[in-house]
């Protein structure tokens, strides 16, 4: 039994060691700022990159302060300090050469090692130190002496009362009205509140999509395609692969995760009904060895068959369709894997282990997946490989809901494209390839252009691949199922050097309007979201500059000198792009033309898996969490996006 006593400490800091074992220091987490980021992204990937943490979410306003020095070593340099909230982690996998080992620290000893600038005989970085004991040649003004010193008295100060405010809490815990708990209840309490603070995490760092227009669908659906997309659950699946799926912290996650779990659970529940079994005779019959493999595999059949019968109703699907998602969930990181690569030759060293699901899990059928998931299971593991074995069952049972509530969108729009008049108006439009030529992407890599040519003008033509499901379903966490359409993307780019160009464009999207309307006399046409980034703010810096938002996260999108608009025949629809230059000199500095835009998508894919976003793990550690997949997270570390400093 546990009672109520006073807490020496709560919190943990993580804290890099660097130099060789003669000459250690400690040194924050954190790095320099890279070009084009902003220092929320800069902090999250320096964490990432040197003990492969995972974030709690950042607050709107976490920097603590700011100063200058100047190193013998380095030059001149401004630190930031910031405050970032991260799960606890048993096991550190460090990604970065020059961390040797990372220290966790209570309070009082990060109290220490800041006030005194060492600890255990090991300094403190000489930026980092108020009373200057490094080993480091620091310059640094006075007035810098003092912010440096605000700044990380602050920061103590903010320690000191959230260690206050959970020291209270955790009392509450204890006390409970004066009588003692057992160490489980105060485990299921703990639980919960790490859940509570993970969810306000999550919810401060990433913003809920717009949910109008879900009437009429299961809840699973809404959840899956709104709010949060399905983020908060990959988010929550650590915890539940760790805990089960009856963890007390569920109560405190977000609506999403409890829906997820909920529907799981049901499912089985039904099962067990119609059985006439209990989960504890479920698993007794899968773990006995005097029941025979042929009486296991048919009751883990006919979960499955259970579970497809209730799939099919809830998102109005047939067999065929649950086998089609399926294969494709089966693909899916394959697929990844061969997409990032592509994006990022430098990803080839290390990512041909990456995507290879456990025996257990691959080409597991739907009832199985769900008996892993749930911990109901024939084996008997290491709790490690457990924990594993639940967390890719459960990570296929998520990519599966979300594809099947995607699929029907996914073949409908592909459907359309398939139809192939916009596909054929364009060729015909601009005619057949006069030449092509090769254009430097930059020093290792070029690219080949096939050339048009159209009223003395020369053009390339980009058409970009239907888009493939691997794709969708990645894109589907990041907006709403019915709001992805570029299912068929057109790029064209006057070759030409011209300042007439803006116009040509202008006439060029008129004509094949035209075009299309003397073509398909009998047919619908319309065309919308047509929008203009950077081409009037280029080809006339005289006026007013306007702020356009790129679409893409972590990129330089509204750079990009273009125009954007879809066109709709009937029910077919196509994205076209025209962008007036082929190229911008680069000492304009602020626009793109596109080549520059090719550049730009060489690393477009890997950024977006990769790169987190206001403290919450990135799509890729979201799927690959550093803690459970530590060889993933090194491979990783390959890509230019983490070696562009």
């Amino acid at each position: 039994m546990l009672q109520k006593k006073s807490f020496t400490s709560i919190l943990r800091f993580y804290v890099g060691i660097k130099g060789d074992k003669d000459n250690p220091r400690y040194t924050l987490l954190g790095g320099k700022l890279n070009e084009g980021e902003n220092w929320k992204e800069s902090i999250q990937r320096e964490v990432s990159e040197e003990a492969g943490l995972r974030f709690l979410g950042l607050r709107k306003q976490t920097i603590v302060g700011s100063w200058d020095y100047t190193s013998d070593k380095s030059g001149k340099r401004q630190v930031m300090l910031t405050y970032n909230p991260v799960l606890s982690c048993e096991q550190i996998t460090i990604g970065d050469p020059k961390i040797k080992d990372v220290a966790t620290l209570k309070l009082g000893e990060f109290d220490q090692l800041v006030r005194e600038g060492q600890l255990n005989d090991i300094p403190l970085e000489g930026h980092l130190s108020i009373n200057e004991q490094s080993q480091d040649t620091i310059t640094i003004s006075a007035n810098d002496k003092k912010r440096q010193q605000a700044a990380l008295f602050k920061a103590l100060g903010w320690m000191g009362h959230i260690e206050q405010y959970l020291q209270k809490r955790f009392e509450r815990i204890l006390s409970n009205g004066g009588t003692t708990i057992s160490e489980d209840e105060f485990k299921a309490e703990y639980e919960k509140i790490v859940s509570e603070f993970m969810r306000k995490g999550f919810e401060a760092g990433v913003r809920r999509k717009d949910e109008s227009g879900l009437e009429n669908r299961h809840e699973l659906i809404e959840i899956l395609d709104s709010g949060y997309l399905g983020k908060d659950i990959l988010y929550y699946l650590p915890e539940l692969a760790t805990h089960g799926i009856d963890w007390t912290g569920i109560e405190k996650s977000t609506e999403g995760t409890q829906v997820f779990a909920g529907y799981l659970k049901g499912i089985f529940s039904e099962f067990l009904a119609k059985e006439s079994l209990t989960t504890d005779s479920y698993r007794s019959e899968m773990k006995n060895p005097n029941v025979s493999l042929a009486d296991k595999t048919q009751r883990i059949n006919a979960l499955d068959l259970h579970f497809k019968s209730r799939l099919k109703e809830v998102f109005n699907l047939e067999d065929s369709d649950l086998t089609e998602v399926a294969g494709y969930i089966q693909n899916f990181f394959r697929d990844l894997s061969g997409e990032m690569k592509v994006a990022d030759p430098k990803l080839t060293t290390g990512l041909h282990q990456d995507f290879i699901l456990l025996n257990e899990v691959n080409n597991a059928n739907f009832g199985y997946l769900l008996s892993l998931f749930l911990g109901v299971d024939t084996k008997e593991n290491t709790k490690e490989a457990d924990r594993l074995i639940r967390f890719e069952a459960g990570r296929q049972l998520f990519l599966l809901l979300k594809g099947l509530s995607g699929i029907t969108h996914y073949k409908t729009e592909v459907g359309k494209v398939r139809e192939g008049r916009l596909q054929a108006a364009i060729n015909n439009f601009f005619g057949s390839i006069v030449t092509e030529e090769i254009v430097s992407l930059d020093a290792e890599q070029n690219m080949r252009v096939r050339v048009r040519q159209k009223a003395g003008k020369k053009i390339i033509v980009d058409e970009k691949p239907i888009k493939n499901f691997t794709s969708f379903l990645r894109k589907s966490l990041e907006e709403r199922v019915s709001d992805i359409c570029d299912f068929h993307t057109i790029s064209v780019a006057f070759k030409n050097r011209d300042e007439n160009n803006l116009e040509d464009s202008e006439r060029l999207i008129q004509e094949f309007q035209q075009f299309l309307v003397a073509n398909f006399p009998d047919s619908s046409l319309l065309v919308s979201d047509k929008r203009s980034y950077g081409t009037r703010d280029y080809f006339e810096p005289q006026k007013e500059k306007r702020e356009v938002d790129g679409k893409r996260k972590g990129s330089q999108g509204s750079k990009f000198v273009r125009t954007k608009l879809v066109f709709h025949l009937d029910q077919e629809q196509m994205e076209l792009i025209v962008y007036p230059l082929f190229t911008i000199p680069e000492e304009s500095g602020k626009f793109w033309g596109w080549l520059e835009t090719r550049k730009d998508d060489k690393d477009y894919v890997v950024r977006r898996l990769l790169a987190g976003q206001n403290g919450i793990p990135s799509t890729y550690d979201l799927l690959l969490p550093p803690d459970l997949y530590p060889h993933n997270f090194k491979h990783k570390l390959h890509s230019g996006y983490h070696n562009s400093a």
